[in-house]
């Protein structure tokens, strides 16, 4: 991920949300999830570049509502951008 930072950082934010729904690969807690990174996986002294955000559950019913939304058919996610924007806004070019 932080050749994604170092590739497109100036034009985009790449956010590392940890879960541990996949094979309970990440047990420790987000007070250690760092030394994780840094000792562990990768190790090699790791220190990542993007913003971490603490444990979150991205499936199931208690999936954070962002991964639900993300989750939705396309017409259903844009409805409330529609709505936020208006109908007469452009997008940025």
């Amino acid at each position: 991920m932080n050749s994604l930072v170092d590739k497109f950082g100036d034009k985009l934010a790449v956010l590392a949300v940890p879960c541990n729904q996949f094979g309970h690969q990440t047990n420790e807690d987000d007070a250690e999830f760092l030394n994780t990174l840094k000792y562990v996986r990768p190790g090699n002294n790791f220190e990542p570049k993007m913003d971490i955000f603490a444990k979150t559950n991205v499936n199931g019913a208690t999936a954070h509502p962002l991964f639900k939304w993300a989750r939705l058919p396309p017409l259903l996610r844009l409805r409330p951008l529609l709505a936020l924007v208006g109908a007469r806004a452009r997008a940025p070019r």
